[in-house]
């Protein structure tokens, strides 16, 4: 009897854990989409700082040699998706 019950009880403390990893692995996955989309906008932001000239809100040289690059990259991508 002693240990069914030892057995038992060892099934549910073991069902309880296996309930509070899944719950910590949620919440943990959804912390990490919100931190994602933080790192994203604050990419964002800081990419906007470093092309522009905070006085006159106009590109500065670095946004101006990198715009062939960037126009390159979407000519290159449309292409490819126009092939598929």
């Amino acid at each position: 009897m002693l240990s069914f019950a030892l057995a038992s009880r060892f099934n549910k403390l073991k069902r309880q854990k296996e309930r509070a990893q899944a719950a910590m692995l949620a919440a943990l996955k959804k912390q990490e989409a919100v931190l994602e989309q933080k790192v994203a906008a604050r990419t964002k932001a800081l990419e906007h700082l470093a092309n522009g000239d905070m006085l006159t809100g106009l590109l500065n040289r670095h946004a101006w040699r990198a715009a062939p690059q960037k126009l390159w990259s979407v000519i290159v991508k449309t292409a490819i998706a126009w092939r598929s």
